[in-house]
């Protein structure tokens, strides 16, 4: 390999295509480097067993509507009955509402409550009264009453 040649394969290799001044023809990589022409050699496809689209029928039968159910409503899981007569009445909020995320449902359930009467109250605290295992507890004036 000449100089000549040498130089324009380094230049080529910078990204700059030399024109050789005997021919005036740009010189590709492999002639000046004389380095064997790589090709990559092309994947096939592979041929699907059935090659052609189905055509439909010109009059298909005709298909029965589903009966589709209306969604039911996700809700989370209410969890046990509790010894905290206001975890009882947040169970039953929860019920009513399941569309609401879980710190609005806490924050409306907690106003709910605060406007609940002593009566209705007493409700979830007997409920409370029947799961609790504390003395304690099954001592208060609700508890005794049943």
């Amino acid at each position: 390999m000449s100089t000549n040649n040498v130089n324009e394969c380094k230049s080529l290799w910078n990204g700059i295509i030399s024109i050789s001044a005997k021919d005036e023809s740009p010189k590709g990589l492999t002639e000046m480097c004389n380095h064997p022409i790589r090709r990559v050699p092309q994947k096939c496809k592979p041929i699907k067993s059935c090659a052609k689209p189905r055509r439909k029928a010109a009059c298909a039968k005709a298909t029965r509507p589903k009966v589709k159910c209306a969604p039911r409503q996700k809700c989370s899981k209410q969890g046990p009955v509790t010894n905290n007569a206001y975890l009882n009445f947040v169970r039953s909020f929860r019920k009513k509402h399941c569309n609401l995320k879980p710190r609005e449902l806490i924050a409306k359930a907690a106003k709910a409550w605060a406007r609940l009467s002593e009566n209705r109250k007493d409700r979830y605290r007997r409920m409370a009264c029947k799961v609790t295992t504390s003395e304690r507890h099954k001592r208060r004036r609700i508890c005794q009453q049943n």
